[in-house]
């Protein structure tokens, strides 16, 4: 799959029109969350985000860090000091284990629902949340004239509650089986109705009930929350690109490398059909920094060995 940013996507958003009154030159706000086990990818999702935008120095990226080493930090200055980012960022220090500690990990780590205090740390009234595992192959400055209709969010749905690993749990608190349900990691929020809705009180509150049935951790959280009312985003700003399968059929978009194993695990390479387009996207001395041999990457493979097998059978049976 190619790249290419000159391709039209095939969207209701009219991509050619001029921005709404007051944003041709408006600030938009970009949301990442990361600690160490993100970063494997982060370098290449950064790189590809400043790289597509048509003007990278209206964009203002708030990079909020759960026990993220100073080194860290500098690494990903290096990543927008290389691609020649002329606009704002900042990092958001933040202690996950002590605001979540009482909730079910993803991998062990809680980083996860630092989402959920994006309105208490960003001082914007819309900002535009991106998971640390994606390529940005658009010019995200268009998601910024889209009308959220009311809605306190915009993302991507692809099934309903039904098809999910907590449909159990939502069902059982009034939320029906077909209800569109939507993956997290690319949010267009509105954080001004977040606040003004007392969103934080009503979260602190769903967390509390049974958090060890938040099987999607703070996603859970979200679906719970909007129950089905969110804007719909189109398809292209959230595409999956699965270790074992092709890419997305369009090459204009956000894709998401959802599930393990990532382009940058160990073994990477032979079994992710998006490495090819990763690489070209990564930052050339991020692999030195995160996807070398060590410790922490012999860990990562540990904890994600079940997938690594499957996705191995996979590749056997499909030879």
């Amino acid at each position: 799959m190619g790249i290419s940013p000159s391709v039209a996507p095939a969207v209701s958003i009219d991509t050619d029109a001029a921005p709404p009154a007051g944003l041709a030159a408006a600030t938009f706000h970009i949301v990442f969350n990361v600690n160490y086990g993100g970063l494997g990818g982060f370098g290449a999702t950064l790189l590809s985000l400043v790289k597509h935008c048509s003007a990278p120095e209206r964009l203002m990226l708030h990079i909020m860090c759960s026990k993220l080493a100073a080194h860290h930090k500098w690494d990903i200055t290096a990543v927008l000091t290389q691609v020649g980012y002329r606009g704002r960022y900042c990092f958001i220090d933040y202690d996950a284990d002590r605001a979540f500690g009482h909730l079910p990990r993803l991998h062990g780590d809680l980083t996860t629902y630092g989402r959920l205090l994006i309105a208490e740390y960003v001082d914007a009234d819309r900002v535009l949340y991106l998971d640390s595992d994606l390529l940005v192959a658009c010019d995200v400055l268009r998601l910024q004239q889209v009308d959220l209709a009311g809605h306190l969010l915009g993302a991507v749905t692809r099934s309903t509650v039904a098809h999910t690993l907590d449909q159990d749990y939502l069902h059982a608190r009034g939320i029906s089986k077909d209800t569109d349900y939507f993956n997290a990691g690319i949010l267009l929020i509105d954080l001004a109705r977040w606040r003004s809705s007392g969103v934080r009180q009503r979260w602190e509150a769903i967390v509390a009930d049974e958090p060890e049935g938040l099987s999607c951790h703070d996603q859970t959280v979200l679906n719970r929350l909007c129950a089905g009312k969110f804007y719909r985003l189109p398809i292209c700003y959230n595409a999956p690109f699965l270790a074992q399968r092709e890419g997305p059929d369009h090459t204009w978009g956000i894709f998401h490398f959802l599930g393990s194993p990532k382009p940058w695990d160990m073994g990477g390479k032979q079994l992710h059909q998006g490495f090819t387009v990763w690489k070209a996207n990564n930052p050339n001395f991020w692999q030195d920094r995160y996807q070398g041999f060590g410790i922490a990457r012999l860990k990562r493979s540990w904890t994600i060995r079940r997938s690594i097998l499957r996705t191995v059978m996979e590749r056997y049976n499909a030879g």
